[in-house]
Formats: C-alpha cells, structure tokens, sequence
C-alpha cells in the first residue's frame, strides 16, 4: 500500500491500476479453469478493493 500511496501523491490515477480489458476480452487459453471474468466481474472487484485500500490510502496520503 505504501508503493500505491506513493504513486498516486505523484499523479497516477486509479484508472492506472486497472487490470487491461484483455483479460476478459481475450483469456489465457492454456488455463482449463472456468472463466469468471467478465467486465461486470472486474467492475465489481475493482469496487471492493478500492473500497478496502481507499481507507488505508488516506493514513498514508495524508501523513
């Protein structure tokens, strides 16, 4: 947490920490697992996590 605090107090967005659009539009063929993810599913993770990290950012950011 503390690299992510660091980059974003240097301008890095949110946005830049997103996992690419190409693991859900063209998976990793060599896994046999069934494929969860969706653009729903990432949308919906990447809300969680930053509803967890958002709180812990701010002790650092704001240090």
């Amino acid at each position: 947490l503390r690299g992510l605090a660091l980059e974003l107090s240097q301008g890095y967005s949110k946005a830049e920490f997103r996992l690419p659009a190409e693991v859900f539009e063209n998976p990793n063929q060599n896994i046999k697992l069934p494929n969860i993810t969706s653009p729903e599913f990432i949308e919906k993770l990447e809300k969680r996590v930053w509803e967890i990290f958002e709180p812990e950012l701010e002790g650092l950011l704001n240090a």
